[in-house]
């Protein structure tokens, strides 16, 4: 069988400076999460800071997971991402009876406009 190519569909761009929100979900083919792999994920996404990335709020979801932070000066936004989705994808694969993919090939991105809205976002994550 011959797949076709993989399109992606959303639009993603940098703003040297600003506060990014990201939201990516489960592959529909995969179960919810459970309670450890939440928190591994989480795990995960708090570990960046050791690469210049500043998380304001981290929700990870039974299916999905929001991330509001400044991506810093070392790496991309979307470096970012593919590092938590990667990083997490391999160790809960390796750890529970799921196979890949875990996450779906896209993920929803906003940079914040203005500075007041940065609370708003953290409450509503």
């Amino acid at each position: 069988m011959i797949k076709a190519p993989v399109r992606r569909h959303i639009r993603h761009t940098e703003v040297e400076g600003g506060t990014c929100h990201v939201t990516w979900r489960l592959d529909k083919a995969q179960p919810l999460l459970i309670p450890e792999e939440r928190t591994l994920i989480h795990g995960v996404i708090r570990r960046s800071a050791e690469f210049g990335c500043s998380i304001q709020a981290a929700v990870v979801m039974d299916d999905h997971v929001h991330v509001l932070f400044a991506p810093g000066e070392l790496l991309s936004s979307a470096r970012f991402v593919h590092a938590w989705k990667s990083t997490s994808s391999h160790a809960i694969v390796q750890a529970a009876s799921r196979t890949a993919p875990l996450w779906q090939a896209e993920y929803y991105q906003r940079w914040i406009a203005s500075p007041r809205l940065i609370p708003i976002c953290v409450e509503y994550i």
